[in-house]
């Protein structure tokens, strides 16, 4: 029989085990914790920790702005449903602390079986790029000289490219930063970060290689001496293997040639013609395509769903105020985590990961957009709320109080 506790804390661990896998999965036991928190509010508010007020005021902000836009599009097409998509995964930074705040360990537990997961899923990444052969998808891998672009479960190779990134950095800040003590532990933690950087360059994604690369550079800043040496050492030979292997060097001399750099020129003009056209509310969710025939310039498109940039998307979909709501945000969480780190305890790791992430897919966003993709968005948040989480149990370790 479960205890209470150990029925509250299955749905993060059924989450980490299954978001590598299927993103329908995570989101129904993504669901499950949003629902765990709306119950806890409603009927539990006294014994609940509330997250952060800045947090809280601007996932308000944030989330007004974005169903006011859609509501706002015509007369072109309201995308209820898409908005909603796009919206509710962002409830995580919120509905996990309020359920998780006082069980700091089993959030740090599931974050840790979310990167051993994801590891996991390596191996049949590296399979899907030596052979070619995808069992769950109808569509041929890309090929890139005798090797394919994993894309491990998901649908495309820059979807799981930003999967991985955002375990990757996760997993470097376990490593760092997550007091692995025994030689099992180090075994364990070693094990996953190296064969999240194998799966990382086996999606061929150039833009989340910049975006890890950029994270360990924000690592080298946070660490102390001692370890920057190591952490720099490590760096050096992660870039030297990557640019030893064929098909990332075949991926990064490409963009001299790539007709997808092009596409990129072309999809950011338009973009920013369009923002111009609609500049404080954007077109609203879902109608980019229809933003692009308006403002179409002639020229070479591979792809024609994205702005192939994450600030310019968000500008298109909810304009210049959902721009701003979404970058306050976002500074916003940077800014609490950073402030409480030290208090965290043995859970640092995760709240310094967290931050390093975050930086991460913003790099790596300038020029790709992995935050549309629900399997990438719906591990980040999960990530952030989880940061979150052990944030405010550490706070009310110390003072015995909650924390806003």
């Amino acid at each position: 029989m479960l205890s209470r506790k150990e029925f509250l804390a299955a749905p993060l661990y059924l989450f980490a085990v299954s978001a590598p896998l299927s993103v329908s999965c995570g989101a129904i036991f993504g669901g499950v914790i949003v629902g765990f928190a709306v119950l806890a509010f409603v009927f539990a508010r006294n014994d609940v920790i509330l997250p952060p007020r800045p947090v809280v005021l601007f996932l308000f902000i944030f989330l007004s702005v974005h169903v006011l836009a859609t509501a706002l599009a015509a007369p072109l097409p309201v995308n209820w449903t898409k908005c909603w998509q796009a919206t509710w995964l962002k409830l995580f930074i919120i509905a996990i602390p309020l359920v998780y705040a006082r069980q700091p360990d089993q959030v740090d537990r599931a974050v840790k079986t979310l990167i051993v997961s994801g590891a996991i899923v390596v191996v049949y990444a590296g399979y899907q790029h030596f052979t070619g052969i995808d069992y769950t998808r109808d569509n041929p891998l890309a090929p890139v000289g005798d090797r394919f672009l994993a894309r491990g479960f998901f649908n495309h190779h820059i979807t799981y490219s930003g999967h991985v990134l955002l375990l990757l950095v996760t997993s470097l800040a376990w490593l760092l930063f997550g007091h692995a003590n025994t030689l099992r532990q180090r075994l364990l933690v070693g094990t996953a970060t190296a064969a999240l950087y194998l799966g990382l360059l086996w999606s061929g994604s150039r833009s989340a290689m910049a975006g890890v690369v950029v994270g360990v550079v924000v690592f080298l800043l946070m660490s102390r001496f001692r370890v920057r040496r190591w952490l720099f050492l490590g760096l050096a030979l992660a870039v030297l293997f990557g640019s030893l292997t064929p098909m990332v060097r075949t991926r990064f001399a490409g963009l001299a040639i790539d007709q997808g750099q092009e596409t990129r020129i072309n999809l950011w003009r338009c973009s920013l013609s369009g923002i111009l056209d609609r500049p404080l509310l954007g077109w609203g969710y879902g109608n980019f395509e229809e933003m692009l025939d308006q403002h179409l310039i002639r020229g070479y498109y591979d792809t024609r769903c994205h702005a192939h940039n994450e600030a310019l998307m968000m500008a298109v979909d909810t304009g210049l105020l959902g721009l701003g709501a979404g970058l306050a945000l976002g500074i916003t969480v940077i800014v609490v985590l950073w402030r409480r780190r030290h208090t965290a305890g043995r859970q640092r790791w995760l709240v310094l990961g967290a931050i390093c992430m975050q930086i991460s897919i913003a790099v790596a966003g300038l020029v790709q957009v992995f935050q549309t993709d629900d399997e990438v968005e719906v591990v980040f948040y999960f990530i952030l709320g989880c940061a979150l989480a052990v944030m405010n149990s550490a706070d009310q370790r110390e003072t015995g109080v909650d924390k806003r």
